[in-house]
């Protein structure tokens, strides 16, 4: 019985002798593509000296060359892009489209990447669509896809939104940090400066909602104590 194993082993298809070979090897890592290896070497250099102008160059002298950014490659260039001052959003959008020309579908990071430009940009309707496309992709949403949305919106004052947000987190299990703690006291303050500490039934219904999310937020970090509340 052995030999006749042995002898059906030796008799098989070396195609799929092959299969039974890569399905047994293990996955090796991916690495750039030769080509790609010394604009990644730049672009790394550009995250280090936080240097966005340099990086735009490194992404013009690529596609010079015919090249595409790969998702790694796109979510740096987003996050430099994003810290410019002012962002730069139509180099941002740039990126993101030659990416997904490249064939690569962007990952969490590009998307929340794209979110955090474009709420940095004052855009929060389009920061929302981008989110609800990650949502449509089935691509995880974080804490860092939700917060800068959530930070805007506090800013600009708008409870509504900020509320959605906090809802959003909630239904990701995500736990809020000190940074979304201190955006809805701000926005807290802010409602409570324009209702003069009283008045309408609407500004009271709105620091009533709002107590309810800071309480949320402080329960659900432990680092966030009573104190802070």
């Amino acid at each position: 019985a052995k030999r006749k194993r042995a002898s059906e082993r030796a008799s098989a298809s070396p195609a799929a002798a092959e299969e039974d070979g890569a399905a047994g090897a293990a996955a090796p890592t991916k690495a750039p593509p030769p080509a790609r290896k010394p604009f990644m070497t730049r672009l790394t250099a550009c995250m280090k000296q936080d240097d966005p102008h340099e990086a735009l160059r490194v992404f013009e002298d690529m596609c010079a060359q015919g090249l595409l950014p790969d998702g790694h490659m796109c979510s740096m260039l987003l996050h430099l892009f994003c810290n410019a001052s002012p962002p730069m959003r139509p180099e941002s959008e740039r990126v993101f489209a030659a990416t997904q020309r490249a064939g690569v579908v962007p990952d969490e990071p590009s998307w929340s990447g794209m979110v955090r430009l474009f709420s940095v940009d004052g855009d929060l309707a389009q920061a929302t669509a981008a989110l609800e496309q990650m949502s449509e992709l089935q691509l995880k949403v974080k804490l860092r896809s939700v917060s800068p949305l959530l930070v805007a919106a506090c800013e600009r004052g708008d409870l509504a939104l900020a509320s959605s947000c906090i809802e959003r987190l909630h239904a990701h299990g995500l736990m809020p940090a000190g940074a979304e703690f201190v955006a809805l006291v701000r926005l807290h303050a802010g409602l409570v400066e324009r209702s003069g500490g009283g008045g309408s039934a609407d500004a009271a219904a709105a620091e009533a909602k709002l107590d309810d999310l800071l309480r949320w937020v402080a329960e659900e970090n432990p680092q966030i104590g009573r104190a802070h509340v």
